[in-house]
């Protein structure tokens, strides 16, 4: 099986930026929240990706659903991000998959402590198909080939898949 890194699409004119006033406080509120989209042009056409990375990780409804088939004890929250210039809103839960401490030991990092190459130890993820790296900084995504097919096959496709190596 192999690991890919998944990431926002970049190539997006047009994407979203849901305000989210308290990504940490977001998490203690029972109640779903609503965030208000804003965009490099507010007048054009928006573009809701299926997955947001910040302020905080969210994803859309129908990747909300695949992840869910894949992956056991993940943690959503609903939420709404939604333009009343354009009168649109959708449906997106807040995400806090597993976060593994699946490092391999051949992993290099920058002087930074931000990973240079992800090298991850297949022992360690056992059979988590969806998790976060336990990093010293940054976001890392992670999704097993299974998973990432399934969301091809379903038409999610606005993302960035970056190979992830492993031992």
């Amino acid at each position: 099986m192999d690991y890919f890194q998944i990431k926002p699409d970049d190539r997006s004119n047009n994407a979203i930026i849901p305000q989210v006033p308290d990504p940490v406080g977001i998490w203690k509120s029972d109640k779903p929240a609503f965030f208000r989209a804003v965009a490099k042009d507010a007048k054009s056409t928006l573009d809701f990706l299926p997955l947001i990375e910040k302020p905080i990780l969210m994803v859309s409804d129908a990747v909300k659903s695949i992840f869910e088939m894949y992956q056991s004890k993940m943690l959503f929250k609903p939420c709404a991000i939604g333009s009343i210039e354009q009168q649109r809103i959708e449906v997106y839960w807040l995400l806090q998959p597993r976060i593994l401490d699946c490092l391999d030991e051949s992993t290099e990092f920058y002087p930074d402590g931000t990973l240079k190459e992800i090298v991850l130890n297949k022992a360690k993820i056992g059979f988590n198909k969806i998790f976060k790296i336990d990093s010293l900084r940054g976001e890392y995504l992670i999704v097993d080939t299974e998973v990432l097919e399934r969301l091809f096959r379903e038409g999610i496709h606005a993302f960035k898949m970056i190979p992830v190596k492993y031992r």
